[in-house]
């Protein structure tokens, strides 16, 4: 979140509080990855607290052709009225924030026909599975010549229907590998391209441990390296 500043805790105007809606999302990815018991809350309809009822103000929560279950609503005289949602088809999960709308009418129904146009245009695929092997790596200094790395989870990405075919993923080290390395350690990034462009990152991380050498492999290991470098 690279242009947002929150400099109160209510929202209200202030020449100092502003975000996009570019942020907003990010935010509200965040939640709905990082805090699912939290972000569940935004589905329910109504909150009954000493006696009084509360009702959320989301009305797409009740619209029967779309699963939203989230996720915040905001007015100011100032901003207008905006609307952060989200909603799942099958596998696939978007997010939609309006801003500066003239009612509560208009924010749902531009958000509405965001979401309908995202499930309509676009798909997410996983390109790679949990465990699966993307490649072996050279590991200096352990027991193994190699390593097997892939991904931690499996991986998700959304693109537009036309270049779900056209997919690519490149492979970025953090550095040499060097032993000991523990499975599940992260050791560089997957990104994931359309026409050579990044549209997702994932991390890498290593598939099995690798414990590190005796001194002959290690010393072995050091001579390679070092005549290696001369030449880089």
């Amino acid at each position: 979140m690279n242009n947002s500043a929150f400099a109160n805790p209510h929202g209200l105007d202030s020449d100092e509080l502003y975000s996009t809606p570019y942020d907003i999302a990010l935010l509200g990815r965040a939640l709905i990855s990082d805090l699912p018991n939290i972000y569940s809350l935004y589905s329910e309809r109504s909150f009954t607290y000493n006696d009084i009822t509360q009702r959320n103000r989301n009305g797409l929560l009740g619209d029967r052709s779309l699963n939203v279950d989230g996720m915040k609503t905001g007015y100011t005289s100032g901003a207008g009225y905006s609307l952060a949602s989200s909603a799942t088809e099958g596998d696939m999960r978007l997010i939609s924030v309006v801003m500066g709308s003239s009612s509560t009418k208009s924010r749902e129904a531009e958000s509405k026909q965001l979401l309908n146009y995202g499930f309509r245009f676009f798909e997410t695929v996983s390109p790679h599975k949990q465990g699966d092997e993307l490649l072996q790596e050279t590991i200096w200094m352990g027991n193994a010549d190699t390593i097997s790395l892939g991904t931690a989870e499996d991986s998700y990405v959304t693109v537009s229907r036309n270049d779900a075919k056209n997919l690519k993923a490149t492979v970025s080290l953090n550095g040499e590998l060097m032993a000991p390395i523990k499975k599940g350690d992260v050791v560089g990034k997957i990104f994931y391209q359309v026409d050579s462009t990044d549209v997702a990152e994932v991390p890498l991380v290593a598939l099995e441990s690798v414990d590190e050498g005796g001194l002959f492999t290690r010393l072995v290991d050091y001579i390679k390296m070092f005549f290696m470098s001369l030449f880089k």
